[in-house]
Parts: C-alpha cells; structure tokens; sequence
C-alpha cells in the first residue's frame, strides 16, 4: 500500500499519486514534564512523577501547479486553510508508513506559509497538536460469555508499547458485571435483561451508557463496590488477562424444571408439550435426581419421535446452556437437541445426538451453543432412546442464556512506528 496522509478524512498527499502535494518533511515532537512539589524547606523538593507535554506533529508541505492544472496557486492555499480550520475541534490525522496505518487525535494549528516560488509552488509548515500524546493503531477486541460468579477470562492483547484505554460492551443478561484487570477492577451495579446493553467507556472523560432492550440511551451511575476505578482501567502492553465475573450471568429459561408440578395429562407435566408418537411419558415418583417426580419416557416402538420439549423466543448470537440429569435403562440412553424453529435447522440434532448415559445412576449432560443469525425462536427437546422397550429418565432440566462482554481497545505508541 502506497504511504499517505489523511487529515480529517480528507486525503492531503499520498506517496507517487499527488501531484499537487510533495511530502517535504515531517517531526514528531513529544516532550515530558516533571512534576515537582516545593517544599517549605528550601533545600529539598519532591519529585512526584513525570507527565507527557501535549504531542506536535509538524508537517513540511510543498503546494505544487504542475503546466496543466485544474487548480491555481491561490485555490491549493485557499483549499488547505479551510481543511485545517481550528473549528472543527479535535479531528484525526491518519499516517500510513511501511509498517502500518496509525492515527493522532489534533487539533491543527494555524498554517505557516512560506514564499510562493512564482505561480508554481509554495511550502507551507503545520503543525497538529495532540492532547493525548500518542499516536494509536487500528482498534481490536476480545468477547466471552459470562458464567455467573465463576470467573471467565477476557484475553486482550495491547500490540503497542504504551497503555491504552479500552471500552467494554455489556449485553445482558447479567446482573451486577464486574472486569478485573492485574491492578484494577470495575464493577456496576445493575440487573440486566436479554437485549440490554451496557456501554462502558475508560478513556478521559470516562461514561458509562445503559441501554434497555428498546428503549433510549442513559448514563449508568454507581460503582458497585468503591475499589471500581475508570482511571485505572488502561492495558498495559502484551497480554492483558482480564477476569469477567457477575452476582448472577445467566437467566433460567425453562418451566416446571425438576418435573414438579402436574400437567393436566396430557401433558403429564405442566409446561411440558409431548410428541407420543413411538412412546409413553410417565411421573416417577421414586427413581428422581431431587425433589420427589422426574419424568420416565419408555419407547413402544422404535423411532425417533417422541419426547418432551419447550419453545422460546431467543435473541441471534447469544450463548445458551441446556443442562439436566438423566439415566438410561442399563443399555440404552437419551436422545436430546435443539431446534432453531426460525430457520427449520437443527442446532443439536435431536434426532441423533445421544445422552451418552446409559446405567442406572443419574448424571448430568450440559451443552452450550450459540443462536445463529435470523434466529429468534427455539425448541429444546428431551427424547426417548429411539429402541423399541427402551427407557430413559429425566430430572432438574434447565436452559440459561449467558450475557457476554466485547472488549474493544486500540494500541498505543510512544513515536510514529
């Protein structure tokens, strides 16, 4: 890629395609202060850190009529005073070199002219200052699920050789989410739902924006605990292995889960929908998990239909876990699945997916899996085992859908690289 620079969006040269622009020369100037405390003894002062001076990235420019040029000299001086105008506040230079693209949040200072040369050229020197004093890479991110007060890592690797800032993207459901850094943590407290979103932002001036599932954007107030800290929240360079925990990271989704409550026969249980079609469903009152009912499916024919199942509205790209206790018959064993009704899919294949557990004791199967795009409804299904006689129990079922943070950050230079 040929090497450019861009101000503002607007290109201002780019390396062998200019022709109204030479690059002339360019310095990137970064100083630093110390910061020393004056004490009533006049020998001795405190040294109290050093803080980096606002960044100048100065540009030497020639503005060139080549014999055919649409543009005249006073056009091309006109052109560049109106792009770097000092209205516009903070805007972006753009750099492309031979080792990548990096940008520098400026404010431009008033170009400095030198003499025109006929009415073919004039250089012209400016200067953008930068008050944060780094130039940045492109950003990247890093996303888990949480898993409720179980700490989930959330990797996120700084390819720059100064700190830098992220922002964390929470998607509910999550009640109080809280990120853990080597030396800092944050931590809110609020109760979200599916489809609620949390948008924390760590560079100065740090905000954090709480969005429900339809409705309009607020800021979110109040750390959970005072140890929470914007200010501390930066990633060093390298590896930065972040902890995402939660009060609860997960909602459960399922009705009449331990098989409790009664159906009103049918169904045998309540909540529960049953496909008969090679098969019988029975309460058992004695050979349950916990509690004092589990169900008891038992195959009159051999075949595939036939089960127990739930449907529900989910949301595209969220993670879920069906979980539940089961035993089989000595020899065979369940068949479970899901179904992604809105595309007529198969997420887990009901129809061939086995329990895997086939004795007389009780065990649990968990598996997770991520709803694809489109998908707004689902089915979960706990089946018979598909072997004429065959016998399957079932017991303490449940699906929860995790919320999940996306951590987005850029890296950070101490010098145009």
């Amino acid at each position: 890629m040929a090497q450019h620079l861009k101000f503002d969006t607007a290109t201002l040269w780019t390396d062998g395609a200019s022709p109204n622009v030479a690059f002339v020369t360019e310095r990137d100037l970064n100083g630093r202060t110390h910061v020393i405390e004056e004490l009533g003894d006049t020998s001795s002062n405190i040294y109290r850190g050093t803080k980096r001076d606002n960044r100048a990235y100065v540009v030497g420019a020639a503005l060139l009529v080549p014999a055919g040029s649409a543009f005249t000299l006073k056009e091309l001086k006109s052109w560049w005073e109106l792009s770097h105008t000092p209205d516009g506040g903070l805007r972006v230079v753009e750099r492309e070199t031979a080792l990548g693209t990096y940008y520098l949040d400026v404010v431009p200072s008033t170009p400095q002219w030198g003499d025109e040369q006929g009415s073919a050229m004039i250089e012209v020197t400016q200067e953008y200052v930068a008050p944060t004093p780094l130039w940045r890479g492109a950003e990247t991110s890093a996303h888990a699920h949480f898993n409720g007060v179980t700490p989930v890592a959330l990797n996120c690797t700084n390819a720059g050789n100064a700190d830098t800032w992220p922002r964390f993207i929470f998607n509910g459901p999550v009640t109080d989410p809280k990120i853990t850094g080597t030396d800092w943590e944050l931590e809110f407290n609020l109760t979200m739902a599916a489809g609620d979103e949390l948008a924390v932002i760590c560079k100065t001036p740090a905000s954090a924006w709480y969005t429900p599932s339809g409705g309009a954007a607020t800021r979110a107030h109040g750390y959970r605990t005072s140890a929470s800290s914007y200010r501390k929240a930066k990633l060093a360079p390298g590896l930065n292995a972040l902890s995402m925990t939660a009060a609860a990271g997960t909602t459960e989704l399922l009705s009449n889960t331990g098989f409790e409550t009664a159906g009103a026969g049918p169904p045998t249980f309540l909540n529960w929908t049953e496909l008969l079609t090679h098969g019988t469903v029975a309460d058992e009152g004695v050979d349950v998990h916990a509690g004092a009912h589990a169900a008891h499916l038992t195959n009159t024919a051999a075949g595939v239909p036939f089960c127990l199942h739930q449907t529900f509205v989910v949301v595209p790209g969220e993670q879920y876990t069906l979980s539940f206790w089961t035993h089989g018959d000595g020899v065979n064993d369940g068949l479970y699945g899901v179904r992604d009704l809105t595309n007529a899919a198969a997420i887990i294949n009901h129809d061939t997916t086995h329990t895997a557990v086939t004795g007389a004791a009780y065990a649990q199967v968990s598996a997770t899996f991520t709803i694809p795009a489109g998908c707004v409804s689902i089915r979960i299904y706990l089946g018979g085992t598909g072997v004429n006689a065959g016998e399957v129990y079932y017991d303490d079922a449940s699906l929860y859908a995790h919320g999940d943070c996306t951590a987005y950050w850029a890296p950070y230079y101490e010098a145009l690289p």
